[in-house]
């Protein structure tokens, strides 16, 4: 594919395609740049708007750490454009130390490992393999958005409280907003996080009933089948020992 400077890319067009194609990516603090980080080509971030978004929006790494240079003004952008090919040399070890950290896998050839390890249960030293421990009592729990609130704080030093030479700890929340990020960098290291991605495979009937007890606040008839089937997709059959809506309700020995 060939794209030319003035091109503008349609959004249903596959952002991959579009990455392998380009040779400088110009962004702002996007994580499309982790996807761009096999290329080994140039990345700059514009971000002109890098105090307002600190302050408001909140950021994941230390700037620090980031493989590029941060410029704020297009005057900047096209002088470094200039001499890209010297300057870029001055981000070539935060590059690499970057590659190793968050792409050391992304050699072309990831899904056809995977697919060959559940369907050929072949191995690969290149294929890290993470099993909860049997041996452990494996606890499931649902702390909410982790807000900031009392119920957050509470559950923050509840995971930093737990043995976990005895549990094995999955946390299951929300894909977190990044006002609250920091809240989940407290959250103790020995957990596993699992994030509620997509959106329920509910029929019409199934979505009235949900609306109808989270607006009444009263379960009468759950749509059982219903959040059998979501479970198995967010959790694709894992098995706990308890499952605990925190900070109240217990489960004991679910399956989901």
């Amino acid at each position: 594919m060939t794209l030319r400077f003035k091109d503008n890319i349609n959004d249903a067009m596959d952002a991959n395609l579009v990455l392998a194609a380009t040779d400088i990516l110009i962004t702002d603090f996007s994580s499309v740049f982790f996807d761009y980080l096999v290329t080994d080509k140039p990345i700059i971030f514009y971000a002109w708007d890098q105090d307002i978004y600190s302050e408001d929006r909140g950021m994941y790494l230390d700037m620090a750490e980031l493989p590029a240079p941060i410029l704020k003004t297009v005057i900047e952008i096209a002088d470094y454009l200039s001499d890209i090919d010297q300057l870029s040399q001055d981000y070539l070890g935060k590059y690499l130390r970057a590659k190793e950290k968050y792409v050391p896998y992304d050699d072309g050839n990831v899904s056809e490992r995977i697919v060959d390890y559940i369907f050929k249960k072949e191995k690969s030293s290149q294929l890290v393999v993470k099993k909860i421990d049997s041996e452990k009592e494996k606890l499931l729990f649902y702390p909410g958005n982790l807000d900031n609130n009392g119920i957050t704080q509470s559950f923050i030093n509840l995971t930093n409280a737990l043995d976990y030479q005895k549990y094995d700890v999955t946390v299951f929340t929300n894909t977190p907003k990044s006002h609250f990020f920091h809240n989940y960098q407290k959250l103790n290291k020995n957990i596993r996080l699992i994030f509620r991605t997509g959106s329920p495979n509910f029929s019409e009937k199934e979505q009235m009933l949900h609306d109808k007890i989270n607006k009444s606040g009263h379960i009468t008839s759950l749509p059982e089948v219903a959040f059998k089937r979501e479970a198995h997709r967010l959790f694709s059959g894992l098995s706990f020992d308890k499952a605990i809506d925190f900070p109240v309700i217990v489960f004991i020995g679910v399956s989901l």
